[in-house]
């Protein structure tokens, strides 16, 4: 290795160092609250020294969100947390795993790769879904804008405190489940908006693809959910990197231009849930974006620490306890519950550390395999698949989004998808 090469990797490791000690001197950070940070900073920096060339890699996408995760919970006060009956004192065995459990999951990212065929001249089941889902892309766009306008009127604060506990934000019905469920695919929809676009389908099945991420942002807005204003954004980054080498000079252009709009309404809009939620809290509103991302590892300790009534299938896996016919409805009272703590600490929550572990094993190795391509040799498929995991991982760094019983679904959804459309290919 050159002294050049020596440099690009000492230079941004002795960086995060100081960066370290600085917030442990001035911050009074604990010392457990140095080891998450260590660990993911390390990685991190390899990450960015491997795709050095390749700054939109899925893999340090993902990665930035849970190294910010990580270099923030060094700045978490911990009288907001006290607050809370948090015990503040952990082993630090318990911060290791998670550290090491952290990076674990981000492995597979390492292998995803870009489109590599020419998509243009290709026909899948992908183009059905892009030619005949728009009328359910008009009907959920339609039927969430009014609940989402109600909210935004009602405010973030008074929707999250009350009317979600007390009256519900939406009504219960068969075109609820059917508006909803198509709100959960915005991602997928946001990826067949380029391949729609590489295909050169008409404009107005082409804007339709766009329904769905829309639908998706209307759908956090009925519940003034901050969450969706990082999930899609980083969807479109996701696809503009998949599909790049597709794509003609004039639509990078214009996206550019429309990405660079699109992301500041959603900073203005995240800025105004935050401010409407948290302007009046011990946090404040800054505290609050610092606790947001965060409270991570201390979420997971206090869930390791304290929690003793497990879960089992019935709080992030319920539509599979449904199914075996052994859901119960489960009271979640202690703050550590509900508060973000990582899909690792909802993994946590299941079983203990048997789930823990079992979880995470299955999540890598499925995906390792996955983007192997001498493994699933239809590019289709591995599409669905990276869209999956991105999912998974992107949204995971708060909580296990896909804990629902429409998340469920949608992860059963895609791999059944992703499995068809492997099959077909290997038939032709």
């Amino acid at each position: 290795m050159s002294f050049r090469s020596r440099q690009k990797i000492y230079v941004p490791l002795s960086a995060v160092f100081v960066i370290a000690m600085l917030c442990y001197g001035f911050f009074q950070a604990p010392l457990y609250s140095l080891l998450p940070f260590g660990i993911v900073s390390i990685f991190y920096v390899g990450m960015l020294y491997r795709f050095r060339r390749d700054g939109l890699h899925p893999a340090l996408i993902i990665g930035s969100l849970y190294f910010l995760s990580s270099f923030l919970s060094l700045f978490v006060d911990l009288n907001w947390l006290a607050k809370y009956n948090y015990r503040l004192e952990y082993d630090l065995h318990v911060l290791l795993i998670y550290s090491l459990l952290t990076v674990f999951i981000i492995i597979p990212s390492l292998r995803i790769g870009r489109a590599s065929v020419d998509w243009s001249k290709r026909s899948s089941l992908l183009d059905f879904i892009v030619r005949w889902s728009w009328p359910l892309l008009v009907f959920s766009v339609i039927y969430l804008a009014p609940f989402a306008f109600k909210s935004l009127v009602t405010g973030a604060e008074l929707v999250r405190s009350t009317v979600i506990r007390d009256e519900g934000v939406l009504p219960v019905s068969p075109l609820t489940t059917i508006a909803v469920g198509v709100a959960q695919f915005f991602s997928l929809f946001t990826m067949l908006w380029y391949y729609a676009a590489i295909k050169k389908y008409p404009k107005y099945i082409q804007y339709s693809m766009l329904l769905g991420p829309l639908a998706g942002i209307l759908w956090g807005f009925v519940f003034a959910s901050r969450d969706v204003l990082i999930w899609v954004p980083l969807m479109f980054l996701l696809g503009y990197w998949y599909w790049e080498d597709y794509l003609s000079s004039s639509f990078k252009s214009a996206f550019k231009k429309i990405y660079f709009v699109f992301f500041i309404a959603a900073i203005a809009f995240f800025s105004l849930f935050t401010f409407q939620r948290f302007s009046s809290s011990e946090e404040g509103i800054m505290g609050s974006i610092v606790g947001y991302f965060g409270y991570q590892p201390y979420v997971f300790a206090e869930m390791v620490s304290s929690h003793q009534n497990f879960y089992g299938l019935n709080v992030r896996l319920p539509f599979f306890a449904q199914l075996l016919g052994t859901y119960e409805v489960v009271a979640r009272d202690n703050p550590y519950e509900w508060q973000f703590g990582t899909m690792l600490a909802d993994f946590y929550g299941i079983f203990g550390w048997l789930s823990l572990f079992l979880s995470c094993a299955i999540l890598v190795i499925f995906f390792l395999i996955a983007f192997r391509r001498n493994f699933i040799t239809n590019q289709e498929s591995r599409l669905i698949l990276m869209v999956l995991y991105f999912n998974i991982l992107t949204q995971g760094v708060f909580y296990f989004r896909l804990g629902s019983v429409s998340g469920n679904q949608y992860m059963v959804l895609m791999l059944l998808l992703a499995g068809l459309l492997n099959a077909k290919r290997q038939r032709n």
